[in-house]
């Protein structure tokens, strides 16, 4: 057993472990490093105590121990224990060698209503947030599962978030919504696996759950566009007379102002009138006990800054623009026409959802397409493109022929600027002594003399930047053989 090596310092070998997962990085198997090989450890004895202690080294459990000992290496984490006794890695049937899962428990924290707001996680000793990148209506099905709600309302809370400062822990978060709770749904786990684009969101994955104990009689998605005008009618019971809005957890007051936006008459409607960002969450028409749900979206758009072109520049960093706003914020994506899948190490999504290329390549001229993707409940994803015509310049660089080693007053002479890189097609020019010669490929002397000797520059520029090339010219005078007659 394990634990029976609970003296570290009565322990005379070091046996490193290590926690194999897949898909799910808190369900997998324990690994011992012994005789020179991992082998599968043997578990099927060890009790509570004994799970708690590994998943603590993992960071997903902390009950006050040191929580130091973790190494993320890969898909697995290692630790490294101390034993005295006989190390357990055969048992007496495979099925014996079971898979260890660990839990991880989660909060809603950031709102001004108990039943919804930024989802945390304790990892490795602090509550830390999700990335949204692939959050949708299936997941929060499991968050609120977990903390005991009814049911889930939304994939997002329309009033404020408070910007706390916490680490990202947890991005990828796939679950198919039948989990009992987010330790059995595949993700990944770790500081270090966080897209770059979550980083500035203070925000975080987010879920809306049903409050207990309300009779809730109607849950509705509704889907408005931006400065779009709409009305909501209250219909509990046919009966409007004592009904109340309360619209992101903040009751409304009943008035007939129509100088108000938002604004509730006394027959039960709710009108918006030129619909914003902000309107986006959870309408609650409230009469006694009673509750009707409106769960308004805000239709996602490509924000007016996104371009259909971009130059870039070849060799030096670059930024394909691309944004889009809604309520939920939309998740964009990159791909490039022609199928060509985009390197990570080059390639990187800003927080706004723009192309970062650290290192332009002449390859990356074509079109690439900026998507954006919506979830709006459990029933509707909603996506649109749009394709971003990239055209990459190239510095140019030329070489000289023509000039030889010796040359002969009175020879002829074609200099060519030989252009061997450049886009757009770069202008050429010719300078002697950084006078201006012409303008063409070449420079052709029919006879040439000693007053045409010196350094000779062909100058090629373009809209990426110029390039020179330098040659001296000497000439040779011609060499006369006398000879004398007696």
């Amino acid at each position: 057993m394990l634990r029976e090596c609970n003296n570290m310092f009565s322990c005379q070998e070091e046996f490193p472990l290590r926690f194999e997962t897949e898909k799910n990085p808190s369900v997998g198997t324990m690994k011992i490093f012994s005789n020179s090989s991992w082998q599968k450890l043997c578990t099927s004895q060890w009790d509570e105590a004994d799970e708690n202690s590994t998943c603590m080294a993992m960071g997903y459990y902390n009950n006050g121990a040191n929580d130091t000992w973790y190494a993320e290496r890969g898909s697995a984490t290692e630790m490294s224990t101390h034993y005295n006794c006989t190390i357990p890695t055969r048992c007496q049937s495979d099925l014996e060698k079971k898979q260890q899962f660990c839990k991880v428990p989660v909060r809603l924290n950031g709102a001004n209503v108990e039943y919804g707001g930024r989802v945390e996680v304790f990892y490795k000793g602090k509550w830390a947030k999700i990335c949204r990148n692939k959050w949708d209506f299936d997941d929060v099905k499991v968050i609120c599962r977990q903390l005991g709600f009814e049911e889930a309302l939304a994939e997002f809370i329309g009033s404020d978030i408070k910007a706390e400062g916490i680490p990202f822990a947890m991005s990828d978060v796939s679950c198919t919504g039948e989990e009992f709770e987010l330790a059995s749904c595949d993700r990944i786990d770790g500081k270090l696996n966080i897209p770059p684009q979550c980083q500035s969101d203070d925000k975080g994955s987010q879920a809306l759950c049903q409050p207990k104990n309300k009779n809730v009689l109607e849950r509705v998605e509704l889907y408005f566009d931006i400065g779009s005008g709409e009305k909501l009618r209250c219909s509990i019971h046919n009966e409007t007379n004592y009904a109340r809005w309360v619209i992101n957890g903040v009751k409304l007051e009943i008035t007939n102002s129509t100088s108000q936006r938002i604004r509730a008459g006394d027959n039960g409607d709710l009108f918006i009138d030129d619909v914003q960002l902000s309107d986006g969450g959870t309408y609650e028409c409230q009469r006694l006990e009673y509750v009707q749900y409106y769960i308004v979206y805000i239709n996602a758009r490509f924000t007016e800054k996104t371009l259909d072109q971009r130059t870039l520049t070849a060799y030096t960093s670059g930024t394909i623009s691309c944004s889009a706003d809604g309520t939920p914020s939309p998740q964009i994506s990159w791909s490039k026409k022609g199928g060509k899948s985009l390197d990570p190490i080059r390639f990187t999504q800003v927080s706004d959802g723009s192309l970062r290329i650290g290192y332009v390549k002449p390859e990356d001229d074509g079109t690439f397409t900026c998507t954006m993707k919506q979830t709006k409940g459990p029933q509707r994803v909603t996506s649109k493109y749009k394709n971003i015509r990239v055209s990459v310049r190239i510095r140019p660089e030329v070489v000289i022929s023509g000039a030889r080693n010796l040359i002969i007053e009175g020879n002829s002479v074609n200099l060519t600027c030989e252009v061997v890189a450049g886009r757009p097609e770069p202008q050429i020019t010719w300078l002697k002594n950084n006078t201006l010669q012409g303008n063409s490929l070449s420079l052709f002397f029919p006879e040439i003399t000693k007053e045409n000797e010196g350094w000779y520059t062909c100058k090629a520029e373009n809209a990426a930047g110029f390039f020179n090339k330098d040659v001296n010219i000497s000439v040779k005078g011609v060499f006369v053989k006398l000879t004398t007659v007696l």
